[in-house]
């Protein structure tokens, strides 16, 4: 995994504080290889209401705070969409 541990201290506790303490955060995409260089910060987020404003906010908030781009996707706890189960089949959680 390409993250340091302040990198995802800063994606839990910003998560946390934007979208609430029961926010699910699962790390996929290329910063899970090692192998690689550079790239944004995929995030799947699960959380039991989520809205738009929330996640742009949480967005912008992640962004300045690590300097690098992230893409967030955001939707309900549960959710079975295929975006969804990719990313928590080869994701990791944080």
């Amino acid at each position: 995994m390409r993250l340091t541990p302040a990198q995802i201290e800063i994606i839990k506790s910003t998560t946390a504080a934007v979208l609430g303490e029961g926010a699910r955060v699962t790390l996929f995409g290329s910063r899970l290889n090692d192998q690689q260089k550079g790239g944004d910060v995929d995030l799947y987020v699960e959380v039991a209401a989520p809205a738009l404003m929330q996640k742009i906010r949480c967005k912008v908030q992640l962004q300045e705070r690590l300097d690098m781009p992230v893409d967030l996707i955001l939707k309900p706890l549960g959710d079975r969409s295929p975006i969804s189960l990719i990313a928590k089949r080869e994701g990791g959680m944080l």
